[in-house]
């Protein structure tokens, strides 16, 4: 096994979203976000759920949290 092959693997298994357990959103937060495109700006949907305003950028924009949709 090679390197590339090694990193395609662990990314097969590692956890992702809720299962962390540092993660301060779960799967009905990441769709009432992509819901909310233009209600409320980045950073008070960040103020609400206690994270950074770029999380919720790239929440929207499907940087991470790709798995829910």
């Amino acid at each position: 096994m090679n390197r590339y092959e090694y990193l395609q693997r662990a990314r097969e298994f590692a956890a992702r979203g809720c299962a962390l357990k540092q993660s301060r959103l779960d799967a009905n937060k990441v769709r009432y976000i992509r819901k909310n495109e233009g209600g409320m700006t980045a950073r008070a949907l960040a103020s609400l759920f206690g994270v950074h305003y770029r999380t919720i950028e790239k929440v929207r924009h499907y940087e991470t949290w790709v798995h829910v949709k």
